[in-house]
């Protein structure tokens, strides 16, 4: 079971929307909740799979910046970006459905907004295995993949 940061200052600074009270920051799980009021598993096994997804584009792109070091003249800007490119992939692919879902339009029951949030990869990947609390030790490397373009 994962750590979790409960009444965390990062996650009173960072979750402003109402409704949101936990999120994954750099692979901690920080909430706003106290511990008289506990995560349920599914939460914390839903966040885990955000730091295990944060964990493998990290640790991905810090390989790529070594790599490309001799060539880049060692910068420190490839390493700040591994450490911040899952946030970048996660609010591009947001932002790309939001623009989707507001020209479609449909007959939705729920805003551009919130189907952006539920079709991005790593929430699908999140809700689709919340309740198994065996997922992570089974889960293949880069699993939130499968779920890219299922709108």
């Amino acid at each position: 079971m994962r750590k979790v940061y409960y009444n965390s200052i990062i996650a009173h600074l960072f979750l402003w929307v109402k409704g949101k009270s936990t999120a994954t920051f750099f692979g901690f799980i920080c909430t706003k909740r106290k511990k008289t009021n506990p995560l349920t598993t599914a939460a914390i096994n839903h966040e885990a799979i955000h730091a295990e997804q944060y964990k493998e584009i990290t640790a991905a792109a810090v390989l790529l910046a070594i790599a490309l070091s001799p060539l880049l003249g060692w910068a420190a800007w490839p390493f700040i970006l591994a450490l911040t490119l899952f946030y970048v992939i996660y609010f591009v692919e947001a932002g790309i459905s939001w623009v989707w879902h507001s020209i479609r339009r449909q007959k939705a029951s729920t805003a551009p907004e919130d189907q952006a949030y539920y079709n991005s990869m790593f929430e699908m990947e999140a809700y689709a295995n919340e309740d198994n609390a065996g997922y992570i030790p089974i889960r293949k490397f880069f699993h939130w993949l499968h779920y890219i373009g299922k709108v």
